[in-house]
């Protein structure tokens, strides 16, 4: 499978997890090997920080004070949102030797950001 063809797979892939403009820059210019290296620096550097699921569940957590069922069930869902987010940032570190030349994949290590620990 050549670079672009990983590519198209990944883009296929990452899609539901990211915004309408990198997908529309990945898919329109993902074919230059200097726009995918920018593309997964982006992405993995979005996917560092907590999401809005996250956000949202940890506030909830906050405000169900006193109800302790409720608040357990917005923390499963901000540990799941967590595990989903650290699973696509591996898949991303598995998948960028496949999608980038040697000279590039090197600046992605380079560029990378550590992925989080899980809670």
């Amino acid at each position: 499978m050549t670079e672009v063809d990983a590519w198209a797979s990944f883009v296929d892939e990452i899609g539901p997890h990211v915004s309408p403009e990198w997908l529309r820059q990945a898919t329109e210019h993902g074919e230059q090997g200097w726009i995918r290296l920018i593309a997964l620096v982006d992405v993995q550097n979005v996917l560092c920080s907590p999401q809005i699921v996250e956000k949202v569940a940890a506030t909830m957590a906050d405000l169900a004070d006193g109800r302790s069922q409720d608040a357990e069930g917005w923390v499963a869902i901000q540990r799941g949102a967590l595990d989903k987010r650290i699973e696509l940032l591996h898949r991303i570190d598995e998948l960028s030797p496949t999608l980038l030349s040697p000279e590039l994949h090197q600046l992605y290590l380079r560029s990378a950001q550590p992925i989080p620990e899980p809670i």
